[in-house]
């Protein structure tokens, strides 16, 4: 059990079954041990050994599907009561299913690692890095910035269609705009996946190819737009009360010699997104030209 340690289990699971002479005779397990162990058991029925680690794959994509569906119906309630407590209010009806989803997140590090999916580790792991960061070093820590979005204007009025939907939306950059970012991204990317694994489905799995390959081109800047703005927020906010970022920090003087100071770590990891981000998101377009063909550049 334990969450993304589950990967690690699954990896320990994946070289056993590369020893034909090992002969499973149980499987037990809690937790995500227990979802391991189903998997095994079902890959192990349905299509021996390989099946197992395709059976597992199933399984966590359909759980990360579930969970980032959770997390984009959580923001509808919280868009079509008309945003109670504001940014505030909906980082209390978020702050479990989000942290759930995103750090299970963590476990695909662990996948490339294994190799069970073909996927760079080191891209990877800045992907996972980047918001996981800004789930525990920067939304748990300094809750606040959700309340202190940055305003751009107002978009509407639109016609009133009887649905319970707001006839005026206000255009800003801040936590709703960033877990719109993020639960559209990866519902449609689990989604994509989950299919992938279990059966080519017509119409639905090219829908789903050309949307994961396409909704990143305004979801990826939106996302990373709003991790600046509330990352720059709460570098703000341990400005003025230092006992914030001292809560990650280490101070000098001390026995090992060694001082690390958070709001300047904060400072240059935002910094680091002007060269992850056009890194990343050429990467993603060269993705997007090889699946969904296109011209193709000198990279690709």
């Amino acid at each position: 059990g334990g969450g993304a340690h589950g990967a690690f289990t699954w990896g320990v699971l994946d070289r056993i079954l590369d020893e034909e002479d090992i002969e499973i005779a149980g499987i037990t397990g809690t937790s995500a041990g227990a979802l391991n162990g189903a998997a095994l058991k079902s890959g192990l029925l349905a299509g021996g050994r390989a099946g197992a680690a395709r059976a597992y794959l199933l399984a966590y994509n359909a759980g990360c599907l579930a969970g980032w569906w959770g997390v984009l119906a959580a923001l509808g309630a919280h868009l079509r009561a008309g945003a109670p407590g504001g940014g505030a209010g909906l980082w209390r009806a978020l702050e479990a299913p989000l942290t759930l989803a995103q750090t299970a997140a963590l476990a695909e590090v662990a996948h490339a690692a294994l190799g069970l999916v073909r996927a760079p580790v080191g891209t990877t792991a800045v992907q996972v890095w980047s918001r996981v960061w800004l789930l525990w070093g920067i939304l748990k820590l300094a809750p606040a910035v959700a309340a202190a979005p940055l305003r751009l204007g107002r978009l509407g009025p639109f016609p009133d269609l009887g649905l319970g939907l707001p006839q005026a939306v206000p255009l800003q950059l801040g936590l709703e705009s960033l877990v719109l970012a993020w639960a559209l991204t990866e519902v449609l990317r689990y989604a994509f996946f989950a299919v992938k694994l279990a059966a080519e489905v017509p119409l639905l799995s090219p829908l789903l190819l050309w949307l994961r390959y396409s909704t990143f081109t305004a979801l990826y800047p939106l996302g990373i737009a709003s991790e600046l703005v509330l990352a720059g927020r709460a570098v703000g906010l341990m400005a003025k009360d230092p006992r914030l970022g001292a809560r990650f920090s280490v101070a000098l003087p001390n026995a090992l010699n060694f001082g690390f100071c958070y709001r300047t770590f904060c400072i240059l990891t935002a910094a680091s997104y002007a060269y992850f981000g056009p890194l990343l998101y050429s990467r993603m377009l060269s993705q997007r030209r090889r699946k969904l063909g296109g011209p193709k550049s000198k990279a690709d």
